[in-house]
C-alpha cells in the first residue's frame, strides 16, 4: 500500500502551477492557454475546482466574459455538489492519512464560492445582462451567510472523528507538546496582524451588492438592502469617504431624489496570498520511527503591486469628505525673476463643504515681496473686500476677513503694481462656517523682490464642498485579510487532520520496520530507510489556493465630467491612460493591475 501511495503527487500545487508564473509576468495570452489546458486535464480529478477557478479569472482578465462564466459555472457545479454531501468519503480520507491532505478533493474555500459569484456578476454587467448579475449577487450574499455555520459543522465533525480514533492518545500528546505549540505560534503569528472583518465577509462583494441595488432597485426593499450593504462596508472601511457619499446617495434615492450622473473607478490591484508549507516537528509517537515531521500550510503575502490609482479630469469632479476635504490650490508665476510664490489651500474637518478656494498669481515680478490679508470675524451674510496698494515702495498691505460666519461670502483681493520691496500676504481663514464661499486672490505684477503667499483655510465647516479635478482610489477590501481570516478559521481542521495523518504514517512505518527486523537485520535497515524516504516524500501540505485573485480592491467615485473624459494615472506617473466614459447615468470603469510594472487593464460597464 505504501509503495502505491508513494506515487500520489509529491510536489505542491505552487510547484505545479505554471499559470501563476505567466500571470506574474503579465502574459495573459499564454496564461489563458495554460489555465485552459490544466482545467481540461484535471476536469474529472481532485483538482477540478481549483483549475476552473484559475481559468475563469484569467479568461475574465483577458476580456473573455462568456468563456469565463462557463469556467466558473463548472467550478460552481462541483462546489455545490460537495456542499450537498452530508458525509465525507471515508475511503478517500483514509487514503489521505497515509499520504497527505493534498490528495483529497479540493472542495473550495468559503471565499472561493463568494468570489466566483462576484466575478460572474461583474461578467454579466460587462455583457450587458444586469438581471443575471442580480442573481449572482444574491448567491454571493447567501454563501457569506452560510459559511459561518458550515465551518462550525466542519470543525465539529473533524474533532468528533479524532475523538473516536484509535490513535487519539498519540494525537493529543502531539498537540499538547510545548515545542509544537511554540512552533505553531511562531509560524502563524502574522495572521493576527490582518485587518479584521466579520467571519467570511468579503467587503468588496458587499459593496458591489450595495451599488447594484441602489442603481437598480425593483422596490423599496432593494433600496433597504443597498443601504444595509453600504452601511456594513462603511464599518469595514471607516476611512473610505466614497462609501459615505454612497450612503448619502442611497438615502436620497429613498427620499425620491434621482441619482446624479456618477462614475466609479474600481481598482483591482496585486495578487492574493499563495500557500507555502513549513515543517513542524511533533513529539516522537512510537519507537523506531525515523521521521516525525509534519508539513503545515502557510500563507505567503504577495508584494509588487500598485498602492493606488489617480483619476484626473478636465473639469472639477466634486468629492466631499466627512473628516478631511480635498481642496484645490493653484499657484502661478509668470515671467518672474527670483520670485517666491507660495499658494496653499487646506480644508480640514469639513462635511459636504461648499468652499471654493482660488489661490495666488504672481506675474512679471522681480524679487518682489507681496503681503496682503483679509478677515471678517463673527459676522452673518458678510462681504469683505481688502486693500490695494499701487506704486508704493517698501509697502506692506494687510487686510483681514472671516471667522465663525454663517452664509458668508468673503472676497480677498490684494493687488500691487510696479512696487519695490513690497510684501503682500493674503490669508483667508474660515472657521466653523456654514455654506461658506471663500475666494482669495493675490496678484503681484511687475514688482521687484516679490514674495507672494496665499493661504486659504476652512476648518470644521458644515455642508461645504471642495472642488478638484483629481480623485484617488481608496481601499474597500483587502483580499489578504479575507483569505487570511478564512485560513485562520480553517486551521483547527488542518491541524487535526495533519496530526492524524502524521500519526497514521508513523504507526504504519513502525509496523513495517518491526516486521522487517524480524526477518533480517539488513532487511530491517532497508525497511527503515525506505519508510523514512516515503514519509519525507508524502510529507506535503495542501497548498492549493486560488492564486489569480487580487491583493486588494479599491474604489473612487465622482460626478461624471461634462465631456466624459478622464485620465487614469499610476503613482509613478509612467502609465497615463485616457478614457472616454460610455453613455450611462451610473458608470463603472474597471481597472486591473497584476504587478506594479504591468499594464493597466481597463474595461467599462454600466449600472444604470
Amino acid at each position: 500500500m505504501a509503495v502505491g501511495l508513494l506515487a500520489t503527487g509529491c510536489s505542491t500545487y505552487q510547484q505545479q502551477n505554471r499559470v501563476i508564473q505567466l500571470w506574474h509576468q503579465n502574459n495573459l495570452t499564454n496564461a489563458v492557454v495554460e489555465a485552459t489546458k490544466m482545467a481540461d486535464k484535471n476536469a474529472k480529478n481532485k483538482d477540478a475546482i481549483i483549475w476552473r477557478l484559475e481559468q475563469g479569472a484569467v479568461l475574465r482578465s483577458a476580456g473573455k466574459y462568456q468563456e469565463s462564466n462557463a469556467a466558473f459555472d463548472k467550478a460552481q457545479e462541483k462546489i455545490d455538489q460537495y456542499a450537498q454531501k452530508a458525509k465525507v468519503r471515508v475511503g478517500q480520507e483514509a487514503g489521505a492519512l497515509l499520504s497527505n491532505q493534498a490528495n483529497l478533493d479540493y472542495e473550495g474555500h468559503s471565499y472561493d464560492g463568494i468570489m466566483l459569484n462576484t466575478y460572474k456578476a461583474l461578467n454579466y454587467l460587462q455583457l450587458g445582462e444586469p438581471d443575471k448579475a442580480r442573481v449572482e449577487l444574491i448567491r454571493a450574499y447567501q454563501r457569506q451567510q452560510d459559511a459561518v455555520e458550515d465551518n462550525k459543522k466542519r470543525i465539529e465533525k473533524v474533532q468528533a472523528e479524532a475523538a473516536r480514533s484509535k490513535d487519539k492518545k498519540a494525537m493529543d500528546k502531539a498537540q499538547e507538546s510545548p515545542k509544537f505549540k511554540s512552533q505553531m505560534q511562531g509560524a502563524y503569528a502574522s495572521l493576527d496582524n490582518l485587518k479584521s472583518y466579520a467571519d467570511y465577509v468579503n467587503p468588496f462583494t458587499v459593496y458591489l451588492d450595495g451599488l447594484y441595488f441602489m442603481a437598480n432597485p425593483a422596490d423599496a426593499s432593494d433600496l433597504e438592502r443597498a443601504h444595509k450593504s453600504l452601511e456594513r462596508v462603511a464599518g469595514f472601511a471607516p476611512d473610505n469617504q466614497y462609501v459615505k457619499q454612497d450612503l448619502a446617495a442611497v438615502d436620497g434615492v429613498m427620499q425620491g431624489k434621482p441619482l446624479a450622473p456618477t462614475t466609479y473607478v474600481i481598482f483591482e490591484t496585486g495578487c492574493a496570498p499563495v500557500r507555502d508549507q513549513i515543517r513542524i516537528d511533533i513529539p516522537i509517537i512510537v519507537a523506531k520511527v525515523s521521521y516525525v515531521g509534519a508539513a503545515f500550510p502557510t500563507l505567503k503575502i504577495q508584494g509588487n503591486y500598485l498602492p493606488s490609482l489617480t483619476v484626473t479630469a478636465n473639469s472639477p469632479i466634486v468629492t466631499a469628505n466627512d473628516t478631511v476635504t480635498t481642496a484645490s490650490s493653484t499657484t502661478t508665476t509668470t515671467g518672474d525673476t527670483n520670485a517666491t510664490v507660495t499658494g496653499a489651500t487646506a480644508v480640514t474637518g469639513d462635511t459636504n463643504t461648499n468652499t471654493t478656494a482660488t489661490s495666488t498669481t504672481a506675474t512679471g515680478d522681480t524679487n518682489a515681496t507681496v503681503t496682503g490679508a483679509t478677515a471678517v470675524t463673527g459676522d452673518t451674510n458678510t462681504t469683505a473686500t481688502s486693500t490695494t496698494a499701487t506704486g508704493d515702495t517698501n509697502a506692506t498691505v494687510t487686510s483681514t476677513t472671516a471667522t465663525s460666519d454663517t452664509n458668508a461670502t468673503v472676497t480677498s483681493t490684494t493687488t500691487t503694481t510696479s512696487n519695490t520691496n513690497t510684501t503682500v500676504t493674503s490669508t483667508t481663514t474660515t472657521t466653523s462656517n456654514t455654506n461658506t464661499t471663500v475666494t482669495s486672490t493675490t496678484t503681484a505684477t511687475g514688482d521687484t523682490n516679490a514674495t507672494v503667499t496665499s493661504t486659504t483655510m476652512a476648518t470644521s465647516s458644515t455642508t461645504a464642498t471642495a472642488s478638484s479635478t483629481m480623485a484617488m482610489t481608496s481601499p474597500i477590501a483587502s483580499m489578504d485579510s479575507v483569505i487570511g481570516l478564512d485560513f485562520k478559521n480553517e486551521m483547527p481542521v488542518v491541524i487535526t487532520k495533519t496530526i492524524a495523518s502524521t500519526v497514521a504514517k508513523a504507526v504504519a512505518a513502525y509496523a513495517i520496520n518491526e516486521a522487517a527486523n524480524q526477518q533480517d537485520a539488513f532487511v530491517g535497515l532497508f525497511a527503515q530507510i525506505s519508510t523514512a524516504i516515503y514519509q519525507a516524500a508524502v510529507n506535503i501540505a495542501d497548498t492549493r489556493t486560488w492564486t489569480t485573485l487580487p491583493k486588494e480592491f479599491q474604489v473612487c467615485r465622482f460626478s461624471t465630467p461634462p465631456d466624459r473624459k478622464i485620465v487614469l494615472e499610476t503613482p509613478d506617473g509612467i502609465q497615463k491612460i485616457p478614457v472616454t466614459i460610455e453613455d450611462g447615468t451610473i458608470n463603472i470603469i474597471y481597472v486591473k493591475s497584476i504587478t506594479a510594472a504591468g499594464p493597466l487593464l481597463v474595461t467599462q460597464m454600466k449600472l444604470k
